[in-house]
């Protein structure tokens, strides 16, 4: 028998491990920036007494930015896991995969043992308890948690549950031990705040009695726990919100349902974050149907618990809502829902089990066909594990899941705002379709404020990518943030974008006052139209509300070697460069203004070196507009100039404005014929157009 269990159990791991090995590859993606990569405060072991006093989020980098809700969620169990994984892993993601992996194994181990336990010892139940068993491993809805670092929440969570669980099950006399174990539980997650409720319908499920002294001991130290944890952190803030409560609660079921039994090709993110314009979440009818019906079997379940004779079957059913409850959206925070595959990965331990017991009951009464059953059960767990497997791999870095989510949910406004960033330096125009896509789906939503943030990633892609010789552009641009700025409205039909919307009063100084967002790209299109002052003055504001901005200071050098005060530009990408001494934007641009003043200060002979000198000097600077007002007097003059031609060449090619360096050459062909054989070789040189 012993050997038997060690085979099962090597089985079960080898299985698991088949699935989820791939994970092991993987870099760190989402929350985990925040959680760990970025997160200051996790790297200092003598701030190790406030990381397990204060909030879960609140030792990420963006505190300002948490809302109240997020602030006070307190884990200080994964918490120390994560800094402990810290010091011994440093930034290498593989070592934290390797500890989810080793956790979730030890939990199916646990798991395996407790459904053993659960069916009985004979032959049929431990059929039951191995299939029971594989199926909690390697359902879809594990791979959030295994695969993805800032879920092992998740993890630590289970293994204190089913660890206490054990030792409560299998040690009747037991009561300090698996109390801490549920105490360490709650502080690895608070959703295991339902544990006492689960002990006293899973006792009474299962042998029809309760020790209330037991349980009311437990209850007890288990108490201490949560009045601790309330101490040191108070409960987020939060209402019932009557309202929209039934609506909210059934479509968080359904969900669940849906992607318990039906989980193939799992959501990334599958929140109910967006409301339509009269404030009703956004779910489809079906998913409320499902969980109608399931809150009808839970009523079924309540009135038959005392006197139905399959009460074991109940307890399972029983598992698996009663650690959904925390999680069904009943309080409503900040008027949105959030429903995840991971907050499956205790509950389906109850889906398990009747799995098992289908198993063990179909084993039992249909002992001739053991071939059928046997193709059955393996059917169901290969389409989870291969399920599983692809939505593990999903996790190897932040494209790849983001991507995904948004071949699943191409209106997830998340998704399309980290795929289109993603996309801003290999593909502009898909950033600018995807942003544009993500404002006109927030305004269906009626969600200005992140319409309005759509609108402008769309308009700041747009500088970025229109050329400097596209005055009509960058002017219809410019027009577009000072109206932004007089009028609040954004407002613009340009390439792949089409914008209309007032910014509203509640957020639109926050809005109008982000540096990065709207204030840079604003300073960059004014500096860019040829109104160098007003540029400057913008650039002083930013820098006046944020001066460790340092994006902003190297705008204010290149604006300032435009005016040719070389030694400001000098100072000014000092500011940067000591605020950011790793950005290569501000050492490329370092070299570049060097080459711009060796070339600035060669003594020009006549009108036409003096023009060849400032348009070498504004090409080097990245102005081809103002290369190109240079040169266009001796282009006009003398169109067929070797010397004009080339250079005025080289500033379209800089500016990305091939067409215009063919017409130029073209016109210099007809003018001067007899020179052909340079003229083709100069448009011979020309990069060819991208298609």
């Amino acid at each position: 028998m012993k050997k038997a269990r060690v085979v099962s159990l090597i089985l079960l791991w080898a299985v698991t491990v088949a699935v989820f090995g791939i994970g092991l590859r993987g870099e760190f993606v989402w929350d985990d920036f925040a959680l760990i990569v970025n997160n200051t405060t996790l790297r200092d072991p003598s701030l190790l007494g406030e990381l397990l006093t204060t909030g879960f989020w609140n030792i990420s980098s963006s505190k300002a930015e948490l809302s109240t809700t997020y602030a006070q969620v307190y884990r200080p169990v994964t918490t120390l896991a994560l800094f402990v994984q810290h010091q011994l892993f440093g930034l290498d993601a593989r070592g934290f995969h390797l500890v989810s992996l080793f956790l979730h194994l030890m939990i199916v181990a646990v798991v395996f043992s407790l459904l053993r336990e659960r069916l009985g010892e004979s032959r049929d139940g431990w059929l039951g308890a191995l299939a029971g068993a594989a199926f909690f491993a390697i359902h879809p809805s594990r791979a959030e948690s295994v695969a993805w670092i800032s879920a092992s929440t998740e993890l630590w969570m289970g293994l204190f549950v089913f660890g206490g669980y054990a030792v409560w099950t299998k040690r009747p006399g037991s009561i300090v031990l698996p109390s801490v174990l549920f105490g360490l539980a709650l502080f690895a997650k608070e959703t295991a705040i339902v544990i006492p409720a689960v002990l006293l319908v899973d006792m009474y499920g299962r042998r029809g009695i309760v020790d209330w002294k037991r349980w009311s001991a437990s209850t007890s130290l288990f108490a201490a726990f949560i009045a601790a944890r309330f101490i040191i952190m108070p409960p987020p803030e939060g209402a019932i919100g009557w309202a929209g409560l039934p609506r909210r609660v059934l479509a968080t079921l359904g969900h669940y349902i849906e992607a318990t039994v039906w989980p193939w090709r799992p959501f990334v993110e599958r929140g109910f974050r967006y409301t339509d314009c009269s404030g009703s979440m956004v779910v489809p009818a079906m998913t409320i149907a499902i969980g109608g019906l399931a809150a009808l079997g839970i009523a079924v379940l309540v009135v038959r618990f005392r006197t139905w004779r399959g009460r074991p079957w109940l307890t399972d059913v029983a598992w698996f809502f009663l650690f959904l409850a925390p999680v069904l959206n009943i309080v409503d925070f900040h008027g949105y829902g959030l429903a995840a595959e991971r907050f499956l990965y205790v509950p389906i331990f109850g889906v398990a089990a009747l799995f098992g017991r289908v198993v063990a009951r179909a084993s039992n009464e249909a002992p001739r066909s053991p071939a059928l059953l046997g193709l059955a059960v393996c059917t169901i767990l290969i389409a989870c594990g291969v399920s599983t497997r692809q939505h593990v791999s999903h996790f190897r870095h932040s494209q790849a899941l983001w991507e995904y989510e948004l071949g699943r949910n191409p209106g997830n406004l998340h998704a399309l705002e980290l795929v289109g960033t993603a996309n801003v330096g290999k593909d502009p125009t898909r950033a600018i379709r995807l942003f544009q896509r993500g404002y006109t789906r927030a305004m269906e939503h009626c969600n200005s404020a992140l319409a309005a943030r759509f609108a402008l990633l769309s308009t700041k892609q747009l500088v970025g990518i229109t050329a400097d010789t596209d005055q009509s552009q960058l002017l219809a641009l410019r027009t577009f943030y000072d109206l932004a700025l007089t009028k609040h409205r954004l407002e613009l039909l340009g390439p792949g974008i089409s914008l209309n919307m007032e910014i509203p009063e509640s957020f639109a100084p926050q809005l109008l006052g982000d540096g990065s967002l709207f204030g840079i790209p604003h300073a960059a299109v004014t500096m860019r139209t040829m109104d160098l002052s007003d540029a400057e003055a913008l650039v002083g504001q930013i820098l006046a509300m944020d001066p460790d901005n340092d994006t902003a200071w190297v705008l204010l050098a290149r604006i300032h070697a435009r005016l040719g005060r070389y030694a400001d530009a000098k100072a000014s990408l000092d500011h940067a460069r000591q605020r950011a001494p790793e950005n290569p934007a501000i050492s490329a641009f370092g070299r570049a203004l060097q080459r711009a003043m060796r070339v600035a200060s060669q003594p020009a002979e006549n009108e036409r070196q003096e023009r060849l000198r400032s348009a070498q000097v504004n090409v080097l600077l990245g102005a081809p507009e103002a290369a190109r007002r240079a040169l266009q007097p001796e282009l006009d003059s003398n169109p067929a100039d070797p010397i004009i031609v080339l250079a005025y060449v080289r500033t379209m090619v800089a500016d990305g404005r091939i067409d215009l360096a063919e017409e130029v050459i073209a016109n210099a062909e007809k003018v001067a014929p007899e020179n052909a054989e340079n003229w083709q070789r100069l448009r011979a040189a020309l990069p060819r157009k991208k298609h």
